[in-house]
């Protein structure tokens, strides 16, 4: 589901309130290794910006962009999954 950025960022921030931010094994371990965890991640849904739309296997991503707990700059890669579900795909 392709959605504009602004529109695509409202429903992530939507999710975040009142749905689930499921992340997939990989972005994990990369939180892991990354020493992120989902408050992280959350912020960074909450208050970043789109910086990258892409299609892969039929799905868009959407890589937002801000700062984690501590002020320092990530990324999460995310799929909006369905209604009311963001996948984490990676955190970078």
């Amino acid at each position: 589901m392709e959605l504009p950025p602004d529109e695509a960022l409202k429903i992530i921030q939507d999710i975040l309130r009142d749905g689930s931010v499921v992340p997939i094994p990989h972005a994990k371990e990369r939180m892991v290794e990354r020493n992120c965890d989902m408050q992280d991640v959350r912020r960074i849904l909450k208050t970043g910006s789109i910086s990258k739309k892409e299609d892969v296997k039929g799905r868009c991503r959407y890589s937002i962009k801000g700062d984690n707990l501590e002020g320092k700059a990530m990324v999460v890669v995310i799929e909006i999954h369905r209604r009311g579900i963001v996948r984490i795909i990676t955190v970078m």
